[in-house]
């Protein structure tokens, strides 16, 4: 992919996709158009002017985030005039590739002549489908770098051989919620294979002040979130958590990197502070095509006269995404215990019978 200083060249090599495409990429923008529009108007706000050349650059720069943000491969490629901004994404075999040009600078404006003060303050007008956006470059030439974009997050819908998979697992969602004793989801999913295939953000544990018989009355100085989130393979973890400061900003507060002092104190009303614990492991996904996935599936199968039930993403973090990309070889998971084993929880267990199969398991592994 490829973008110029004044344009946006884009090489983007994608594979031909089945199914009702139309259907499904119009099911997903229904789903995302807050973000989307958002994208567009954080992009529309950097003045563009050709012969403004520091904004030029804030442009150039911004769009090199916005491309690896969205999974590309993103370099400034400097000329003697004005950058050009290049993205690729890893060839797939047998796909052809495209090119796409779009310019990123826009045309002077004559700031009076205007609807509204600011040509690059995006204005929305209307609703639903109607409303407009005005602002310079809107229609010419951003907002199709940002089209670009949303379609290619809309990246990746599952193959018919991964949605047969997915379709195959034996989930009781009622029974699950029974289990774990939640009245209903955050967020309806058909199925929890279908709930597993997009990121979660979990608050894991909450503290502030005192409670139970040391409780006393003060206001407390601060209250701790511990929270953790589950990355999938077509994000990242840099941009998640830059979308969670930036939620944290929208609610009015003002971020800080240490403990505030005094002064501090009395200037913002609302203070927040994010910090990060470790490394971030990003996700990982070896396709049910890859030679050595069939080769673990047929031998699992001929050991227990049946097809083991495939998940084509888990939940939990496994270090392993590390070794893949230094090594360049694919990675399996095969779990082996009971599911009601309380893992991370009090009186975690392995259910014997679970542990005997296991090294069934295991030999069929080295036997594949």
């Amino acid at each position: 992919m490829r973008f110029v200083a004044t344009g946006v060249l884009v090489l983007a090599v994608l594979a031909p996709q089945p199914g009702d495409l139309r259907t499904g990429v119009s099911t997903w923008v229904d789903r995302h158009k807050k973000e989307i529009v958002a994208e567009l108007l954080e992009l529309l706000a950097i003045p563009n002017v050709a012969a403004d050349r520091p904004n030029i650059r804030r442009n150039a720069d911004h769009l090199q985030t916005l491309l690896a943000r969205h999974g590309f491969k993103a370099e400034i490629l400097e000329t003697a005039g004005n950058p050009l901004v290049y993205g690729a994404m890893d060839p797939v075999p047998g796909a052809r590739t495209v090119l796409f040009y779009c310019h990123y600078d826009g045309q002077p404006v004559d700031p009076a002549k205007w609807n509204q003060p600011d040509p690059f303050t995006p204005v929305v007008r209307g609703e639903g489908a109607d409303a407009r956006i005005y602002a310079r470059s809107a229609s010419d030439d951003k907002a199709p770098i940002v089209a670009l974009m949303a379609a290619v997050d809309a990246v990746a819908p599952l193959t018919p051989e991964e949605r047969t998979m997915l379709d195959a697992v034996p989930d009781d969602s009622a029974k699950m919620l029974q289990t774990f004793g939640v009245a209903a989801p955050e967020r309806a999913f058909p199925k929890l294979q279908d709930a597993m295939q997009v990121p979660t953000l979990n608050i894991r544990g909450l503290a502030s002040s005192f409670v139970g018989p040391g409780a006393r009355t003060i206001i407390p100085d601060r209250a701790t979130a511990a929270i953790d989130i589950r990355l999938v393979k077509e994000t990242s973890g840099e941009d998640l958590v830059t979308k969670l400061r930036a939620h944290i900003v929208k609610q009015g507060y003002q971020l800080v990197n240490a403990d505030p002092d005094d002064a501090t104190r009395a200037r913002y009303g609302k203070l927040a502070r994010v910090a990060p614990n470790g490394p971030m492991l990003e996700a990982f996904r070896t396709p049910t095509s890859n030679p050595h996935a069939r080769a673990l599936v047929a031998s699992m199968t001929r050991t227990f006269g049946q097809p083991p039930v495939q998940l084509r993403t888990l939940g939990g973090t496994v270090p392993i995404a590390p070794f893949i990309d230094a090594l360049g070889f694919p990675a399996l998971l095969v779990p082996t215990v009971n599911f009601d084993n309380n893992q991370h929880e009090e009186n975690e267990n392995l259910r014997l019978g679970a542990f005997y199969d296991s090294i069934v398991t295991i030999a069929a592994v080295l036997r594949m």
